[in-house]
């Protein structure tokens, strides 16, 4: 998962996850799991693969931590590996 980490001074929003055809910025990522916009998502599970930009730099199954209502959501990696 060190790869998917952007280098200083980059852009989170160069992160994305995709689950299915829908892809979604992640707002924060660590080697745990990872942060995105609860106003835009659903609550997602099942096997998901995470870009930097146009290039796919890891494959992992998530599972919703915790879903608020329109506050950020953090899923953790249940299982995960580089690409």
């Amino acid at each position: 998962m060190r790869r998917a980490r952007p280098a200083a001074g980059r852009k989170r929003a160069d992160l994305s996850l995709q689950v299915g055809a829908r892809r979604f910025a992640i707002l924060d990522m660590d080697s745990r799991g990872c942060v995105i916009d609860g106003r835009v998502s659903a609550v997602l599970r099942g096997h998901a693969a995470i870009f930097e930009g146009d290039r796919q730099v890891a494959q992992c199954m998530i599972v919703a931590d915790a879903a608020d209502g329109g506050e950020p959501v953090s899923y953790t990696h249940l299982r995960a590996h580089e690409t």
